[in-house]
């Protein structure tokens, strides 16, 4: 689920989220720290699609945190030399400076498996060591089922005396290289490995959700039942001697008390959903597991309270009426695989005349693959120049 956001288009919130009874699990927070309801209202949200778009708000938000601010972050994959930008600056500056100025930084980091079998246990750790030489303190975390993974990717950002700054980042795109890419999808210029097929600068494809509102202190929660798990961030006995090998964080110091709710911000609901795997020693806050896989994950489900206006105003059967988040994120979308222009779009928001577009942009490669081999015959027979037109795809 990491790496996906719920657009979700319904007037009542509670036909589409799930209760407390649905999730069926009484042991998480997420419910009862706010007195039995599953989600937050009141939350203001937007897509960050590419990892371009989300590291440059990622940068400016940290940068704004000051001595006594509080900076969370989980990853599965964290590079400490990736770069936020056309600049020098790295994650590890990033989280490094922040903690230089005195702000509070936790981080849980998947402990990986071995380099040897092509995964980044030593960039994980590197990254840990870099954090907690700047004063922060950043835990490698493999409370999993064996070859498992932690795979939450989220930044909760707090602010004691400067409420009003708290943002929370949640979704798919990990803290490392090939993750800076941009709607021309080149890739980024600090790859990992993919294979040939993908070229030398592999694209990729993702987003994340900038949330400022309540929903805020369900993301925290989610941090702090794993921080404050007092099962060993190393359980096996591969994990404990590398541990004790590399002087790892193994026992992670208490969190300063989580501070209230952010004040509503806008009209967005946001549920915050969570797998864990059934393992053992069993997870204090999700004993039987709630997981189809080895791993650990996390999505926020939004619903919109904010109707959109232009034609056609409703897409359901049922007459619902269309809303501005999920709209606006589809129609982003839309205008960067069809290579359009922004807002270059009156012919795609309603959804028929959108695949027909889909489906006439589609058939041009056909036709120009037909047109190209129509070329390629002549050339045998003379030596008449081709025209050549790049293509970005």
């Amino acid at each position: 689920m990491a790496g996906h956001l719920g657009f979700i288009e319904a007037v009542a919130v509670d036909d589409w989220f799930l209760t407390t009874r649905e999730r069926g699990n009484p042991f998480t927070r997420l419910d009862y720290r706010t007195g039995g309801q599953a989600w937050t209202s009141g939350n203001a949200a937007s897509v960050l699609i590419h990892g371009v778009s989300y590291f440059a708000r990622l940068r400016a938000a940290v940068e704004q945190q000051r001595a006594g601010d509080l900076l969370l972050f989980t990853d599965w994959r964290g590079d400490p030399d990736e770069r936020l930008g056309d600049d020098e600056l790295t994650i590890a500056d990033l989280l490094g400076d922040a903690a230089r100025r005195g702000v509070i930084v936790k981080g849980l980091c998947w402990r990986s498996h071995l380099d040897g079998l092509h995964y980044f246990e030593q960039q994980n750790r590197t990254l840990a060591d870099d954090v907690r030489k700047a004063g922060g303190e950043v835990v490698l975390d493999q409370r999993v089922r064996p070859m498992g993974c932690h795979h939450q990717k989220f930044v909760v950002l707090r602010h004691p005396v400067r409420p009003e700054l708290d943002v929370a980042f949640t979704g798919g795109i990990d803290l490392c290289h090939t993750r800076r890419d941009d709607a021309e999808h080149r890739g980024d210029p600090q790859t990992v490995e993919m294979g040939a097929v993908w070229g030398s600068t592999p694209a990729w494809h993702d987003l994340m959700i900038e949330v400022r509102g309540p929903a805020i202190g369900d993301i925290e929660a989610t941090f702090r039942k794993r921080w404050e798990d007092p099962t060993s961030p190393s359980p096996d006995p591969i994990s404990r001697t590398e541990a004790l090998l590399h002087h790892d964080d193994e026992h992670p110091h208490p969190l300063p008390p989580q501070l209230p709710d952010p004040q509503p911000q806008g009209s967005h609901h946001v549920q915050v959903l969570r797998t864990y795997p059934a393992k053992h020693p069993r997870y204090p806050f999700a004993p039987s597991g709630r997981s189809w896989t080895h791993d650990s994950e996390l999505t926020c489900a939004v619903l919109d309270d904010t109707l959109d206006g232009r034609e056609p105003p409703t897409l359901r059967a049922d007459q619902d009426p269309a809303r501005r988040l999920p709209r606006e994120a589809r129609l982003a979308l839309a205008r960067e695989h069809l290579d359009r222009a922004e807002g270059d779009d009156a012919d795609l928001v309603d959804p028929a005349s959108l695949f027909a577009a889909f489906a006439e942009s589609a058939a041009r490669p056909a036709a120009s693959v037909a047109r190209d081999r129509h070329l390629l015959s002549s050339v045998t027979t003379s030596r008449t120049p081709i025209p050549w037109e790049p293509t970005r795809r």
